[in-house]
């Protein structure tokens, strides 16, 4: 088995990926595990020899792309006004209920100067009525249009009642991808 390994390894250094040293022709066979648990298996292991410790693992596409969990845009984001566009989102359910017994907590983020907003709701279809209130608190307060929300693809978030307020007072709604 080294031979075979010593054989590839020579015969893969003038190649496009070329594998460097040992250690990462280890890495590749061995389901791209790390440096450390490479070194411990060739030390408790009668077949494989040792890789030089002081090398380090030379970068490896597959582990840097199946780090994504998701695709993200390079775009940057326009710019845009303090409370114009918002993000919401909901988290939960929680073990441990509020004092009212809420499960949820339910976020608003302005996309511009990051500001967070968090109501503690007791079911998933009080968000209606909250950015209702949001929306009239924003614009008696700070005098400020909303002009966007990005939600996510959840069923309380695409309710008739929701959509019609938010063409009537002519919001934009985004949606975002499923999974992220």
């Amino acid at each position: 088995m080294l031979n075979s390994a010593e054989s590839e390894l020579n015969s893969n250094i003038n190649s496009k990926n070329a594998i460097n040293n040992l250690l990462d022709l280890y890495h590749q066979r061995l389901l791209h595990i790390n440096k450390d648990y490479i070194i411990r298996s060739a030390e408790h292991s009668t077949g494989l020899t040792m890789p030089n410790p002081e090398l380090n693992l030379h970068n490896c596409d597959s582990c840097y792309y199946a780090k994504f969990k998701e695709i993200i845009s390079r775009k940057p984001n326009n710019p845009v006004n303090i409370l114009e566009f918002i993000d919401c989102d909901i988290l939960g359910p929680f073990k441990i209920k509020g004092i009212k017994g809420e499960n949820y907590i339910f976020s608003i983020t302005c996309r511009a100067s990051k500001c967070i907003w968090l109501y503690a709701i007791k079911y998933k279809s009080d968000v209606y009525d909250i950015i209702i209130n949001y929306y009239n608190i924003i614009l008696t307060q700070f005098n400020v249009n909303i002009k966007g929300a990005r939600l996510d693809n959840a069923k309380e978030f695409k309710s008739m009642k929701l959509s019609s307020f938010c063409n009537s007072k002519g919001l934009i709604l985004e949606y975002s991808s499923i999974y992220t």
